[in-house]
């Protein structure tokens, strides 16, 4: 897409998702700190991706970027958080792959049919999925 994309990390957890789960996620205080400095991050993503002639742009916020939460305490507050986001996610498709899948892709309620919009993201999904 045009600008950037903030979907980062292994699960490739955007800003707009972790916005709009926060409040549902159950956050000790740690989590939530790194929660807020996730969203921050993602932000920038959002405003420096592929604009490398825009002023304060850094690499490290394009795509394939590093982004700031590089540390290990970070990569482990990110798995520990996402194992609460995909847990909240399962639990609002009411345990419903096709209806997961939809919400992680695309959002809850964004009209998109993942099977449909991104075969090869759907065909990888289900591959593990059902082996797991």
């Amino acid at each position: 897409p045009e600008g950037g994309s903030s979907a980062y990390g292994p699960l490739q957890i955007t800003v707009g998702l972790m916005k709009s789960a926060k409040p549902d996620l159950k956050l000790t205080k740690n989590e939530s700190e790194y929660v807020n400095k996730f969203i921050q991050q993602g932000n920038d993503f959002l405003k420096y991706g592929n604009e490398p002639d825009k002023e304060g742009y850094e690499a490290k916020y394009d795509y394939g970027g590093s982004g700031d939460l590089t540390s290990s305490a970070d990569k482990r507050m990110y798995k520990q958080v996402g194992k609460k986001l995909l847990q909240l996610v399962w639990d609002q498709s009411d345990g419903d792959m096709n209806r997961f899948l939809t919400a992680w892709r695309y959002g809850e309620g964004s009209g998109k049919d993942v099977e449909q919009e991104d075969e090869r993201y759907y065909k990888a999904f289900t591959k593990v999925f059902k082996t797991a």
